[in-house]
């Protein structure tokens, strides 16, 4: 046993449960509240079978209980023992997942087509990319001011495009075409966007929730609490040509109503969800304005405005909040933002243990729930050509 270890002379058995063991399962945020616990538990043990517990010795180092075991009940008491180590380490320990590959049957090595925008900036080129994706032109940006089309087989490239964003028009200039080294750099990163970016189209388009590469479900809703599976998905670029997926379980928790609506005394260093566009952050400041005061970041406007514009209604005393938002600082109220919870705190607000455990995907669960987020991408088709992903055994 790795956190018990038991010696026998009959008919005494001597059980020391490992403190510096233990506190790896647990952590040592959770090691005092649980050890008492644990302790209670082998005694219990002993006693259910058929054992006396004759004294205990505590270091701070280890917990040595001394038991009397007839030989009978010996096997049944140990048994007993072996069960609890092993539920201790499945509920405490961090869960490890098996890495299950999926490859692209065949390499990806497309024509591409290469234009000069007269645009720049990779927030804009990434916008003018999915416009593209949106018309059946799958292309990504290659540089500062550059985007790549992937091109079909035959197809000769446009001397110029034009894209209407908004009420901006770009124009795009054709340079020159090749056919993608995956010993360049900048190749690979090519690839690796572009099969991300049909990736989370296929997630959208089947209506999934997409946040970076982070995919959710549809959440199921318990009383105050929001519960949405999901996964982490991740594409890499092999050097003969073959890409490669591999997916993460995920999850996310949040509270069905917005701040606004708690009662809570600080809104400070809570993780919370913009409802607007559910990217997450976390409260950094509670400042002294309130949604009805001129805010010189927005031009003399004010939150209440601005929140009533994206039809979201606000009391006019909500206090401004800045909420770090991938490290950028966004000026809110209270009524346009959700509390992120934890696991911990989804239970005391009432969402059922058994959800809360499957949440927690075992690894011989591992392959079939990612299987379930893999179906809906499966296959992908990138300019006329289409690629399955199959699972890979890696060689170890």
């Amino acid at each position: 046993m790795k956190l018990f270890k038991i010696s026998y002379n009959r008919p005494y058995l001597t059980i020391v449960i490992d403190y510096r063991e233990l506190e790896k399962i647990l952590g040592s945020k959770y090691f005092e509240k649980r050890v008492s616990l644990i302790k209670s538990r082998v005694a219990e043990a002993v006693e259910k079978n058929g054992g006396l517990v004759k004294s205990i010795w505590k270091s701070i180092y280890y917990t040595k209980v001394i038991a009397r075991v007839p030989p009978a009940v010996y096997g049944y008491v140990v048994r007993e023992l072996s069960e609890l180590e092993d539920k201790i380490i499945k509920r405490y320990s961090p869960y490890r997942h098996f890495v299950v590959l999926y490859y692209s049957d065949k390499p990806f090595v497309p024509r591409v087509a290469v234009y000069r925008a007269s645009s720049e900036g990779y927030r804009t080129l990434s916008r003018l990319c999915w416009k593209l994706l949106e018309t059946g032109i799958y292309a990504e940006r290659i540089g500062l001011n550059r985007i790549g089309i992937v091109v079909g087989e035959g197809v000769e490239p446009r001397e110029e495009l034009t894209i209407v964003a908004g009420n901006e028009t770009t124009a795009l200039k054709y340079l020159d075409s090749f056919i993608l080294d995956y010993s360049e750099k900048a190749h690979r990163e090519f690839a690796k966007r572009l099969i991300d970016r049909v990736v989370k189209r296929e997630y959208l388009a089947k209506g999934y929730r997409v946040r970076g590469r982070h995919v959710f479900e549809k959440p199921a809703v318990y009383g105050f609490v929001s519960v949405a599976r999901g996964v982490e998905f991740q594409s890499f670029v092999m050097e003969d040509g073959y890409i490669a997926l591999t997916f993460a379980p995920r999850h996310e928790l949040a509270s069905t109503v917005s701040l606004a609506e708690e009662n809570l005394e600080s809104f400070v260093g809570l993780r919370v969800k913009r409802i607007v566009d559910e990217k997450t952050g976390i409260v950094a400041k509670e400042r002294s304005e309130k949604a009805s005061d001129s805010l010189s970041e927005l031009g003399g406007k004010s939150l209440l405005e601005v929140y009533r514009n994206m039809g979201i209604e606000a009391d006019p005393s909500e206090p401004v909040l800045e909420v770090s938002i991938r490290g950028a600082i966004s000026l809110e109220l209270p009524s346009g933002l959700k509390r992120v919870v934890d696991l911990r705190e989804a239970a005391k607000m009432g969402v059922p243990k058994e959800v809360l455990r499957d949440l927690h995907v075992r690894p011989e669960r591992y392959k079939s729930y990612v299987e379930e987020f893999l179906r809906p991408v499966n296959p992908i088709e990138v300019a006329g050509e289409t690629l399955r992903f199959v699972e890979h055994a890696p060689t170890l």
